[in-house]
């Protein structure tokens, strides 16, 4: 099998992100590896909401079980952290975003907050990402 990796990206910030995602696999670090993979799995299912958002297709009545399905994935990530043997700037991010999206109901006022969500956990992925490749790759 192929062993290196071209991202065909136009976007630039998905090469970079793309390259960071490599160098990261590259250093052999299996847990770095899977918490980058979790963190990116979090990031899909963000994206993925973000984009029924952003079409107007979710109702009120869906933020509850979309909220959950976040939740979930924010636990994934907060479990890996203790057996890390690092600190990470992230994870109080993402215990906030935890504490918040669990709250949240079937209301229009909870449709908002999960969207401003979406966009925090987005940013809180990324900062993780950069934690990590600089704690592996600098």
């Amino acid at each position: 099998m192929k062993t290196k990796f071209k991202s065909k990206a136009l976007n630039e910030h998905i090469r970079v992100e793309e390259g960071q995602w490599v160098e990261i696999f590259e250093e052999g670090n299996a847990f770095a590896s899977m918490l980058l993979l979790q963190v990116e799995k979090l990031c899909t299912l963000a994206h993925e909401i973000e984009r029924l958002l952003k079409a107007d297709n979710v109702s009120v009545e869906q933020v509850k079980s979309l909220a959950s399905g976040l939740v979930r994935r924010i636990e994934i990530v907060l479990e890996m952290f203790p057996d890390a043997e690092e600190s990470f700037k992230a994870e109080e991010l993402f215990r906030e975003l935890k504490a918040g999206i669990e709250k949240l109901g079937n209301d229009e006022g909870s449709l908002k907050v999960l969207e401003e969500s979406v966009d925090r956990i987005h940013k809180s992925c990324h900062l993780l990402v950069d934690e990590i490749h600089e704690k592996l790759c600098k």
